[in-house]
């Protein structure tokens, strides 16, 4: 959290402006709740501090400037009608045509941004695209299967330009992908293609089926990925060395660049939820070329009137006004608790990211009694409180006597362990217990051994990080949830950071189901990357800082500065997927994970203890002959991907 505390004493400033990007996930569950309280305690406690928030769908800017700024809280919205393009939202539909199994595609208009879009795709309310079984495919397959659909449309679309097609879920996206591929003729293949597709074989394997995908212009996009993978799609993409990119819905969030259209197999995410309005805009947004007189369109895709009308509801919703959730928090535990015993909800997330907002404010307050004269202050500084209460007086001061008992719960408790780990008190104390009980103390931070593949203190660690509220679900999900072990989640952390490849933990710990039946390669190294990369090094990481914080204490700033440095350093390894400090300072400097150890040992022998900013200078001034030297013959395919990754390619 940026703190008058500490951060403002660290730049030597107060902190005089937030700058909230994608604001509209203030409204998104726990996520949102974190970005509420991160605000509120900004607003609390940064007496200077200004906040823009950005956004383009708020109903309610003015409720939330009143919540920021109760005192002045005149909202100023700007607002742009500049597009690049006009922009069409149509229904794909399929028609049976004359003939055996033939049909053709109809595209059913449902919004235009303006009222005439001159010279276009477009001329009536409905155009027949003049393919004829797109693909190859048979009536029978496109009615009865909305991927195929989605294929079928995208191909019929192509020849407009490069577009991106979503899918509900990961599995759909390969099918989508596999199908615009049956009848693609092979692409005259650039030089950046063929780097991405030696550099994905290297990371997935010769035989992952992308590397194939890229030969016919056709990229995939989702959660089973590498970071630099998806990044590299990216590229691909915005340099139109990519007909297609099939992704999953997740991709709202971060897709920056315009593509002709957008097809849509599918408007839910993976999890079976509608798509909410704001992101389907923004992915329709990305609709429409800048530097061609194109028309952008999103295209849903129906085989019948019941899924048309459906589609037409979805996209002709409103987006609702920015509100919190923590006033459906509080009705919520009522419901299904019967209670408002804060300490006996802390083991959900948002409430205990509401539990550490409490601790951090009483900490603040400095007392007890001060706090139980300010608490109503301090949750007026929630915005989910100003709605509570005008729904609900009673409820309100009800949440507030509970507030205040909570308060008496927690006073003399060490208090700044909450900040320091991002657990509720409840947890920390529960972790407390187990690490005396389990004697883990600061002798259990060895550097050489701790990762070592046999070090009983890292088992003993992941077994109490299992029982932390907070981190259990995503440590149970990352071994998919084949036992709760902590024998297990040890070993695949110690091959993890000792290098192991994406396919050889693939094999070693996602190859089988929880019951012992084989998984086709593609489904494996899918389940490998999502709990790797989205559960594994990150919870873990965050779960070892925070015992950390528990065992070593201030002690550690009586060690020389290298000592505390790489101490302090351990977690990072597990993030980072390295070794050593020096491999961990080139992760942060963009490097893939598979050249950080070997270049960071060729960069330590030629200039030891060298800083990051030296580091950075000695990669951006060099060339790939360093690479060469620390990785062989894929040196230079690293350096020239480190550059892609970085904005330099």
């Amino acid at each position: 959290m940026l703190l008058r505390g500490g951060w403002e004493q660290k730049i030597n400033r107060p902190l005089t402006l937030v700058v909230v990007d994608e604001a509209h996930n203030l409204a998104r569950g726990t996520r949102g709740l974190r970005l509420e309280l991160l605000l509120a305690t900004i607003n609390r406690e940064c007496r200077y501090a200004q906040f823009l928030l950005l956004t383009p769908f708020v109903d309610n800017a003015d409720d939330i400037a009143r919540w920021l700024a109760p005192d002045s809280h005149e909202d100023i919205s700007l607002s742009v009608e500049w597009q690049p393009n006009d922009l069409a939202v149509l229904i794909s539909r399929p028609q049976p045509s004359s003939g055996r199994s033939n049909f053709h595609l109809e595209l059913h208009t449902i919004f235009t941004n303006r009222k005439t879009l001159g010279r276009s795709l477009l001329h009536s309310e409905t155009l027949q695209l003049p393919d004829e079984r797109p693909l190859g495919l048979t009536w029978g397959a496109v009615n009865n299967n909305l991927s195929k659909l989605a294929a079928a449309t995208a191909h019929a679309l192509n020849s407009r330009g490069p577009s991106i097609v979503l899918a509900g879920r990961v599995s759909h996206t390969w099918s989508i992908a596999r199908t615009l591929q049956g009848s693609s003729p092979r692409q005259e293949l650039s030089g950046s293609t063929r780097l991405v597709q030696r550099f994905l074989a290297r990371e997935f394997g010769s035989d992952f089926p992308l590397v194939k995908l890229l030969d016919y212009g056709i990229g995939v996009h989702h959660s089973g990925l590498s970071d630099e993978a998806k990044m590299l799609m990216e590229w691909l993409l915005e340099h139109e060395h990519l007909n297609f990119l099939v992704a999953t819905t997740t991709i709202a969030q971060g897709v920056n660049f315009p593509v002709s259209g957008v097809i849509m197999a599918s408007h839910q995410y993976p999890y079976g939820e509608d798509m909410p309005p704001e992101d389907f805009w923004n992915i329709a947004g990305r609709a429409g070329r800048v530097d061609q007189e194109s028309l952008g369109v999103v295209v849903l895709v129906a085989n019948d009137d019941e899924r048309e009308e459906r589609l037409r509801d979805f996209v002709n919703r409103r987006v609702l006004a920015l509100n919190s959730t923590l006033t459906a928090m509080v009705q919520r535990a009522l419901l299904e608790w019967g209670h408002l015993e804060l300490h006996r909800l802390h083991f959900l997330p948002e409430w205990s990211a509401f539990l550490q907002y409490l601790a951090h404010s009483y900490r603040q307050v400095g007392n007890h009694e001060q706090f139980a004269l300010e608490v109503e202050q301090v949750l007026r500084g929630t915005l989910g409180f100003q709605d509570l209460r005008s729904q609900d007086s009673m409820l309100a001061g009800r949440f507030i006597a509970e507030v205040q008992n909570y308060a008496e719960r927690i006073a003399g408790k060490p208090l700044s362990l909450v900040d320091e780990t991002g657990f509720s008190w409840e947890s920390v104390n529960a972790t407390l217990i187990r690490l005396s009980e389990e004697r883990i103390t600061e002798d259990a931070w060895d550097p050489d051994t701790l990762f070592s593949g046999s070090s009983r203190s890292l088992q003993r660690m992941m077994g109490i990080l299992l029982d932390v509220p907070e981190l259990r679900d995503n440590l149970e999900t990352a071994t998919g949830r084949r036992r709760r072990n902590g024998d297990l989640l040890a070993r695949m952390v110690s091959d993890w950071v000792n290098g192991a490849s994406l396919t050889e933990m693939t094999e070693q710990y996602f190859s089988t189901t929880a019951d012992g039946k084989r998984l086709d390669p593609v489904t494996a190294m899918t389940e490998c990357c999502q709990n790797v990369f989205g559960r594994l090094t990150q919870t873990a990481s965050w779960g070892l800082a925070a015992l950390q914080a528990m065992t070593l204490g201030h002690g550690i700033e009586r060690l020389p500065e290298a000592e505390q440095q790489t101490l302090r350093n351990l977690p990072a390894r597990v993030f980072y997927g390295v070794n050593s400090d020096e491999a961990i300072a080139l992760r942060l400097l963009g490097v893939p994970r598979g050249a950080a150890q070997p270049l960071a040992h060729e960069m330590n022998q030629r200039e030891p203890h060298a800083s990051l900013q030296d580091l950075r200078a000695t990669l951006v001034q060099g060339d790939a002959r360093l690479w060469h030297q620390a990785l062989g013959s894929s040196g230079r395919d690293y350096f020239s991907v480190w550059n892609i990754l970085e904005g330099n390619g």
